[in-house]
């Protein structure tokens, strides 16, 4: 107060300016101090406030005073009887210099604060978290999926985004002023399985929330049975592997295994695959309908494959021929019915062979051709005698075949005994024909030697020259050796021995005399005794046949002369 009073100034060439006074009054208020209320930091997005101190004179306690703020330059509040200025939720843009100014109403005094620096602090992220709905992370396929990320703490405009482990990229990104926000996944599929987590981050590096394992239960598609069997056919000892196969659904997977609806077994799959049984096939029994099921307890339950069916074959074994005849031994002209069966098999198919030859419709034997496991002669012939035998198959494929060889039948075919003389007959006649036809070859052969040894000698016969009985009984004499007929001039003399009945006039045999002479034609036979004889046979008129129209030709032929068949046949 004592610095009141008049105040002038002056330079150094100038006289005293007019004199200004100067009254200093009792002060009202002290100088005021800005401070930031309950903490010495300003934190973004928290209230802020700013508080305005100054100390009124107790002797001047009615004076009213205001209170104005300013940043920088700007007013940030007008003046009001508050001391205070609050900002509720500070940012990064209310950091700056600050100050304020109190004056007293009823005067014109007025008092500005120092500045303070206010620096609005952004807080760090931190406690990342991923929630997931269904709580247990287990969604089925088809159903919805959330996953939620939050953080603790973080101010400012949070920067999310949700990612897939081994994906790469993030899911999805999102920049909010919210502590938490969710990712929907409408329909989730199997390929959204998986580990998961999610980002944060406030201008800072990113904080990642721990990882959230996701599983997704894919229900099993229906499965497919598969046989080993080749074309649903097996035969039995074969092994059948079986296979069941979902190819979608999550693992694992319980497959079962049914035969006619009788359950075969149940094997668990834990990886994607199929599961399979082998079964031993022991009898036609194991033929049927095969079917499986699957089964990973998603959806509606266990899925049923379409059946398939297995064909069992039963080899063939014990093949059997029997006939109807209770003795193989038939004559020509009887039938002939041969059956052939098997002890086991599946429809077998029969082949026949005939002495080692396989019989069909081109059969030199002329049989019929067989039927199925019956073969049937009506007329044997005795060509279709000898050893039959038949032949059961069948087969899984062309390259599995099965076959069962009967014992062999032997089948004796007999002639019917008339026929069979009349055949030897004929036979014999043949024969004694070829001997008589040989006899004369060699009768031939002997005379053209002879006629070369002999040069004189000359050969005559008189036909059908008929003798006394006496002359039958002429004994026989023989030729001289060739060496001794060759040194003579002999003469041969020629007489026909004839039956006892002169009448008939048929030439038995001829009797030829050779000796000596003066080339003259025999005139008897008293000299026979001194030369050689030789004997020509005559052979019988054949046999008249059995049968009556050929034994009335016969006769009606007998008034016609017959002609003579002459064979020569070696003498004794």
């Amino acid at each position: 107060m004592k610095d009141s009073g008049k105040y002038q100034c002056q330079t150094s060439d100038s006289s005293l300016s007019d004199a200004v006074q100067l009254t200093v009054s009792e002060e009202l208020f002290s100088t005021p101090e800005l401070r930031v209320a309950g903490s010495a930091k300003a934190i973004e997005e928290s209230p802020l406030t700013l508080q305005c101190v100054t100390r009124l004179n107790p002797r001047k306690s009615n004076s009213q005073l205001q209170y104005s703020f300013y940043k920088s330059t700007t007013t940030v509040r007008e003046p009001a009887s508050s001391p205070e200025y609050q900002i509720p939720e500070a940012g990064l843009a209310d950091s700056g210099l600050y100050f304020c100014v109190v004056q007293a109403v009823t005067s014109s005094v007025q008092k500005r604060s120092p500045k303070l620096d206010i620096e609005v602090k952004r807080v760090p992220v931190s406690g990342v978290t991923l929630g997931v709905q269904p709580r247990n992370g287990q969604v089925v396929a088809g159903e919805g999926l959330v996953l939620s990320c939050s953080v603790a703490a973080g101010t400012g405009p949070l920067a999310f985004s949700w990612h897939r482990e081994g994906s790469g990229l993030a899911l999805r990104t999102e920049t909010l002023r919210l502590r938490r926000t969710d990712y929907k996944i409408p329909a989730a599929m199997e390929s959204d399985a998986g580990e998961y987590y999610c980002a944060a981050s406030n201008s800072n590096d990113p904080v990642l929330s721990p990882r959230v394992t996701i599983t997704v239960w894919v229900p099993v598609s229906p499965p497919v049975l598969t046989l080993s069997a080749d074309g649903f056919w097996a035969a039995i000892g074969d092994a059948v592997e079986i296979q069941c196969e979902s190819h979608r659904g999550s693992a694992p997977v319980v497959y079962r295994f049914h035969h006619e609806g009788a359950l075969l077994g149940t094997r668990t799959v834990s990886a994607h695959g199929p599961g399979s049984i082998t079964i031993n096939l022991t009898s036609e029994s194991d033929s049927g309908a095969y079917s499986c099921e699957a089964d990973n307890g998603v959806g509606d339950g266990p899925q049923r494959s379409a059946p398939s069916h297995l064909a069992v074959l039963v080899p063939v074994a014990g093949a059997n021929i029997t006939t109807d005849k209770l003795d193989p031994v038939l004559m020509v002209g009887e039938s002939l019915n041969l059956s052939c069966w098997v002890q086991v098999g599946t429809d077998p198919v029969f082949r026949w062979v005939h002495d080692t030859q396989e019989l069909d419709v081109a059969s030199e034997l002329g049989l019929l051709s067989p039927v199925g496991n019956v073969l049937y002669v009506e007329s044997v012939q005795l060509g279709h005698a000898g050893n039959y035998q038949c032949i059961a198959s069948n087969q899984l494929s062309p390259q599995r075949v099965f076959l069962a060889p009967s014992e062999i039948l032997a089948i004796t075919v007999r002639a019917d005994m008339s026929a069979q003389m009349a055949a030897s007959a004929s036979v014999t006649g043949m024969i004694v024909a070829l001997l008589c036809l040989v006899g004369a070859i060699l009768a031939a052969v002997l005379y053209i030697r002879y006629r070369q040894k002999t040069e004189e000698t000359f050969f005559t016969a008189q036909w059908r020259r008929s003798v006394s009985p006496a002359q039958q009984e002429l004994p026989a004499q023989r030729l001289p050796p060739p060496a001794a007929v060759g040194s003579l001039e002999l003469e041969p003399e020629y007489d026909n021995v004839c039956p006892q009945k002169q009448e008939s006039g048929d030439v038995l045999y001829s009797v030829i005399s050779i000796k000596k002479g003066n080339r003259a034609k025999p005139t008897g036979t008293a000299e026979r005794d001194n030369g050689h004889l030789v004997t020509y046979a005559v052979l019988p008129s054949p046999m008249i046949p059995r049968d009556s129209a050929t034994r009335a030709r016969a006769s009606e032929a007998r008034d016609e002369p017959m002609s003579d068949v002459y064979e020569n046949v070696p003498h004794p």
